[in-house]
């Protein structure tokens, strides 16, 4: 393998592992797209903002019980709104985890297609004394001896792409980040 499929591998990384840093952004937008509000949920809404509306305009002292009337309906949809509002709590979660899970799924498949596509070339060849006694470990799949595997290579890069983007975070949101408490 030329020294160009080594560049395109590490750059292959590079888009792949940041792709990979994004999925809860992604996740998150895509939940928001979706906007999993139901009508029910907007009519009951509404129909307390009118019950809160005409409770306004009623005196308390001198219409009493119409005032505990619509006061016992309040209640009742505050009620309601609440068990909609858990229900929608557990689609959403369980929505943005099918989602999550799909694009990691995506992450996977890239990665093992490039393994795949790769398994029997050597990224890199070595002089064999260079790589002992870790040889057989980085040659893993190729084989060859003194090469350097695809999986081997793609650790290196992997970590190498982890590393440069904390940097790079670290550099533009400086200690933000960290969730230290004095």
């Amino acid at each position: 393998m030329s020294s160009s499929i080594a560049v395109f591998v590490l750059i292959y990384v590079a888009i792949v592992h940041t792709y990979r840093l994004y999925i809860p952004a992604i996740s998150k937008l895509i939940l928001k797209k979706l906007k999993l509000v139901s009508a029910q949920n907007e009519d009951k809404r509404k129909a307390l903002q009118d019950l809160l509306d005409q409770q306004s305009e009623i005196d308390m002292k001198e219409e009493f019980a119409k005032y505990a009337k619509i006061e016992r309906k309040i209640i009742k949809l505050k009620e309601e709104l609440k068990s909609l509002k858990k229900s929608q709590v557990a689609t959403r979660f369980t929505v943005s985890w099918g989602i999550t899970l799909a694009l990691n799924t995506i992450y996977s498949v890239f990665m093992i297609g490039l393994i795949w596509s790769y398994r029997y070339e050597p990224v890199i060849l070595l002089e064999e004394e260079w790589a002992w006694p870790f040889g057989r470990i980085l040659a893993f799949p190729c084989g060859i001896p003194g090469a350097v595997g695809i999986t081997a290579w793609l650790a290196v890069c992997s970590a190498m792409v982890a590393r440069l983007q904390g940097s790079v975070q670290y550099f533009f949101l400086g200690d933000r980040t960290s969730s230290k408490t004095s």
